[in-house]
């Protein structure tokens, strides 16, 4: 946020069109990803519901599980 709000501010005293262009755009990206994340948390939640029990999903947490712990393994061992 803070590199568009230093352009804009910048650019505000030569080229104002372009300013209120950069707000305009920034603050309407910003809305649609808000907008978009908060009207697919029903889906989601079905989602998430629906395979919670499913063996599938089981063997994913311990995958997922296992290379976490090898990320973190190997940033210790890199670390040195």
């Amino acid at each position: 946020m803070a590199p568009v709000l230093a352009v804009a501010f910048k650019s505000g005293a030569t080229a104002p069109i372009y300013a209120a262009g950069l707000f305009t755009a920034f603050g309407l990206g910003h809305c649609t990803v808000i907008t978009a994340a908060g009207t697919s948390v029903k889906r989601v939640q079905d989602y998430l519901q629906w395979s919670e029990d499913s063996r599938a999903m089981l063997i994913g947490r311990r995958v997922c599980g296992v290379l976490v712990l090898a990320g973190g393994l190997y940033f210790l061992y890199t670390a040195r």
